[in-house]
């Protein structure tokens, strides 16, 4: 009996104990999470930020549609310079790559002994035919009293009217080998038959020139002005004769007939950089006048030659380059355009976002036309052109929120003055300043 009552009293005793560690866990629990409540009604409520954004007005205005391609730079004139007798060359007279005149500048010289001594020999042949055709005329004119009064026989007056006969075209035939002689001398001294920028020789002195083949000596281009060729597609044409026609005047030619300018065009060179892919020139510095569009199109490949002339004083523009060629094809009225870079795209549509009277961010679904001016697209459908939209800063940007403006521009304008003022204050702190103000 006294057994069993040890052991209740040991079991109330370790009920006892836990009972209390139980109940110092739960008041300990109580505890932290009333402190925790009072840490979180004490901190301080987070600070809502207003993003900034650059912002522009949707433009609208008339834009000049043009079409792009891609074509090669020709000579206006180009000669090879050809032997055309046959000799030794004996002198070149020109450093290779030179401007050269025509008409004045002496290109070259072939051995001249041969033709020289034939051009004597028909000067002397000539004199000769000379005297005899006068002596021939004297003896003819002497005859004609001498026949009437029958001093000699009509045979005899009709052997002197032969002999006279005979020598006039002897003096005509004397004459043409003596010119014939000059030409060909001629022909022994070379110059240019066209002014523009001479090659290298091409035969080097000392070589027998000008026999049965005809032997090249060197080329001349005229590169002032300049052609550049392009093709257009037929659909193309069509829209470029009307705005070219449109923009172009008529001008003088040098043979008195007037033949329209088919306006003008723009005119910039295809680079290709370190891998060799195509770079993208935005810039076309030159223009020039469309003169010439070919006769036919070309059924294989649906393209029409067309031809432009570019003034080139300064050989700029060598003939062989790739050209890009920017010509227009239509205009059209009205036009709204935004900027590339604040068009978005998803799914369903391209859109923009633009700002309301409240400074608050909508969604505007559009529809766009072609890429002009460089960075700027044609909006066809969504914008009535009174809309203010987001260019910069599109991610920061909610749609129902608010954001804080800042025009387009005028964000550059103050980061370039303050570049400008850092760089006065660095100038201003230099070593060198500082000495000399000391």
């Amino acid at each position: 009996m006294s057994r069993d009552i040890k052991q209740r009293k040991k079991l109330s005793r370790r009920q006892t104990i836990s009972i209390m560690v139980l109940f110092s866990v739960i008041m300990a629990s109580l505890v932290t999470i009333l402190l925790v409540g009072c840490e979180k009604k004490h901190e301080t409520p987070a600070f809502v930020t207003i993003p900034e954004v650059t912002t522009a007005r949707v433009i609208q205005k008339d834009v000049q549609i043009y079409r792009e391609y891609t074509g090669y730079a020709k000579a206006s004139e180009e000669v090879t310079v050809v032997a055309r007798v046959k000799g030794f060359l004996d002198q070149i007279l020109f450093t290779d790559g030179q401007m050269v005149e025509k008409g004045k500048d002496k290109l070259f010289i072939i051995e001249q002994g041969e033709y020289k001594a034939n051009l004597e020999i028909a000067k002397a042949n000539l004199q000769k035919a000379e005297s005899d055709l006068q002596l021939t005329a004297e003896n003819f004119k002497r005859s004609e009293p001498l026949v009437q009064s029958k001093t000699i026989s009509v045979e005899e007056y009709d052997t002197r009217l032969d002999a006279y006969q005979k020598a006039i075209a002897a003096h005509a035939e004397a004459q043409a080998n003596l010119d014939n002689a000059q030409r060909m001398f001629n022909y022994t001294e070379i110059f240019a038959p066209i002014s523009g920028k001479i090659s290298h020789h091409l035969v080097d002195r000392g070589n027998l020139v000008g026999g049965s083949v005809d032997t090249e000596l060197a080329t001349i281009r005229n590169m002032d002005p300049i052609y550049i060729y392009f093709q257009v597609s037929d659909t193309d044409y069509s829209m470029l004769k009307e705005r070219l026609q449109a923009e172009g005047e008529p001008r003088q030619r040098e043979e008195g007939d007037k033949a329209p300018i088919r306006g003008k065009f723009r005119m910039g060179f295809l680079q290709k950089d370190s891998e060799g892919d195509a770079i993208s020139d935005d810039e076309y510095p030159y223009e020039g006048e469309v003169d010439y569009d070919d006769n036919t199109i070309d059924q294989s490949t649906g393209m029409l030659m067309m031809r432009g002339e570019i003034v080139n004083p300064n050989h700029e523009i060598y003939p062989g380059q790739i050209c890009r060629i920017k010509a227009p094809t239509r205009l059209i009225k009205d036009t709204i355009l935004v900027h590339e870079q604040a068009v978005s795209i998803d799914l369903s549509s391209h859109y923009i976002l633009i700002i309301n009277d409240d400074n608050k961010v909508e969604r505007r679904n559009i529809e766009l036309g072609e890429l002009v001016e460089g960075n700027m697209y044609i909006v066809t459908k969504g914008l009535t052109g009174n809309e203010t939209y987001i260019v910069e800063g599109l991610q920061k940007a909610k749609v129902g929120g608010k954001v804080k403006a800042t025009p387009f521009g005028e964000k550059e304008g103050r980061e370039e003055q303050a570049e400008k003022e850092e760089k006065t204050e660095e100038t201003d702190s230099s070593p060198e300043k500082i000495t000399r103000k000391e």
